[in-house]
Order: structure tokens, then sequence, then C-alpha cells
């Protein structure tokens, strides 16, 4: 099965999550990045004030192109149906990022040939060493790509190097 790492930028409203940019990227590199128009996100936060997302979201949008946001419950479902297994293992941190994409195949007019399998992985937040993983991680997307903390596809990399960390297969020591 492969894993696909998830995150999403979003802000709340009294209607419910409204979200704003969304990063996947799977366990051997392949992504996905979709992010709202900056007027729109502008908009939302005017209305939704949100001193995180205004600070740290909103001045990394446009810096990487991604799909259009109208578009992204179909582009997903291409992504995904091009990854060439039947099976996904969708790993998020938070449970509203698992919720766009509940969102987003709801809106599709034919079932995926992919199974998706949420997995809540929360915990990784508290470790150490995934803490370790992240910052590197955060570190290289920031050098080589311009984006960061709290940008969707940077926060998708970080997860999965905190997975990779944590979830690493131990070392068979021989005994002497």
């Amino acid at each position: 099965m492969m894993r696909i790492f998830l995150d999403t930028e979003f802000v709340e409203t009294t209607s419910g999550l409204r979200f704003i940019s969304a990063g996947m990227v799977t366990e051997n590199g392949r992504e996905l990045y979709a992010e709202a128009p900056l007027v729109e996100a502008k908009a939302l936060l005017r209305r939704y004030p949100n001193d995180l997302v205004r600070r740290e979201v909103i001045p990394q949008l446009g810096r990487i192109a991604g799909a259009p946001w109208t578009e992204l419950s179909d582009r997903l479902a291409v992504w995904l149906n091009s990854l060439g297994v039947s099976e996904a293992e969708v790993v998020y941190d938070f449970s509203a990022d698992y919720t766009l994409v509940e969102e987003l195949i709801a809106r599709l007019d034919s079932p995926l040939a992919v199974r998706l399998v949420p997995c809540h992985v929360g915990y990784l937040l508290d470790d150490a060493d995934g803490q370790a993983a992240a910052a590197a991680c955060w570190h290289a997307v920031g050098a080589t790509r311009g984006i960061w903390r709290h940008h969707a596809l940077a926060d998708a990399f970080a997860l999965s190097a905190r997975f990779e960390v944590v979830h690493r297969p131990a070392q068979h020591i021989e005994p002497n």
C-alpha cells in the first residue's frame, strides 16, 4: 500500500472550515498542491481573522505553482488514479486535513480507482526525533523551494519526514 502525506491550511468560520491550500506527497515524492486565489484567501481573513494564517500562510501563497482550487476535486481524482495502486494510506496529523479529502471525493461524479485508508498520526507532533526531522525538512524545502512551515506542501513533506524517522524499521543487531 502506498502512503500519501497530507496537510491543509484553513480558516474556521461560522459555517465550518474554509480551506485555503492543500498539499499531498507520496512516499516516493509525487506531489499534488492547490491553493485558493490570494484575493479570496485575504477576503476570507477579513471576515474571519486568524493571526497565524495572516502571518504564516498568506505570505506563502503563490510561491509555487499549484492546481487551480476550483479544479481540485477532479485533479485529486486524476492524481490518485495515476498512482497505479489499488489502495493508499492517507497520513495526516490533524483531523481537519482529512475532512478536505472527504469533501473533495464527495463532489466526484464517479468513484475513485484507489481505496483510501485514513491514518491519523497526531502523536508524531510530540516526538522529539519527529520534531527534529520536520525542522530539517522545513529548512531543506525553504532553501530549495522557498516554502516553509505552514505552507501545506512543506508541511506534507515534513509530515513524511516525521513519519519516516519515527517509524523506520529497527536495525537487526547480531548477538556477540
